[in-house]
């Protein structure tokens, strides 16, 4: 079983790696364009604020000295807070390097020990070609694949294997008073959480999910996996 993960725009400051980096030739011309980018465009394209731009700029104009680390342990959103993969043993930590891909708009997919550099890009800036620049990489990697692919990243990433092979995508919903919603916050805490529980129990098959988890029941329809709890 293959697992789509999503990337995180938070870190935290951990050990660096000792691995040297190798980046896509596609990695490379977009840190060379957006380290071109003065502040001004750097703000209007990326949407930060005042205080954040030279954090953004030093991503790009620094990468070659920037320090790396491995993926996993560097992102610190929702996700991988539930994560938690500085606890996780050597054994899990393999697993997911073995199964699992985080797909991102710098980097194409990263494998989840691979040692990368901070940054900031996602698909909704606007003057790059992410979409284009990406798609053969991804067609190459995943059309004709035979293993089931399990999707734990939210949709804007889930959307880009999508057209190469079939995708089981795990949704997390939330009912109260009669009404059902994916709260976003839940969605990524409990994805973490899922793929914490598939590393440590070394699961590798759709069926051998948990049909029920944190107090979600599982019910699933083609394609769909969606874990449903009554708050």
């Amino acid at each position: 079983m293959i697992i789509l993960f999503s990337p995180a725009k938070s870190f935290r400051v951990i050990e660096p790696s000792t691995e040297i980096p190798i980046y896509t030739k596609e990695t490379l011309k977009l840190v060379e364009e957006l380290a071109s980018w003065d502040e001004q465009t750097i703000k209007k394209r990326f949407k930060v604020s005042d205080a954040l731009i030279p954090d953004v700029k030093a991503y790009y104009q620094n990468f070659k000295d920037n320090v790396a680390y491995h993926a996993i342990d560097l992102y610190f959103g929702e996700s991988f807070k539930k994560l938690d993969s500085t606890t996780l043993s050597s054994k899990a930590r393999i697993f997911l390097q073995n199964h699992v891909w985080i797909v991102d708009a710098l980097y194409g997919l990263i494998r989840p020990l691979e040692p990368i550099k901070p940054y900031r890009l996602d698909y909704t800036i606007s003057g790059l070609s992410l979409n284009s620049l990406w798609h053969s990489h991804y067609e190459n990697r995943f059309k004709g694949e035979n293993e089931p692919i399990l999707s734990l990243a939210s949709d804007e990433f889930t959307v880009k294997i999508k057209p190469f092979v079939p995708v089981y995508e795990v949704h997390f919903i939330d009912c109260k008073n009669g009404v059902c919603k994916a709260i976003s916050v839940f969605n990524k805490q409990q994805r973490g959480a899922l793929l914490r529980h598939i590393a440590l129990n070394e699961i590798n098959d759709i069926k051998d999910l948990p049909k029920e988890f944190n107090g979600y029941t599982l019910t699933q329809n083609g394609l769909d996996l969606t874990y449903q709890r009554t708050l």
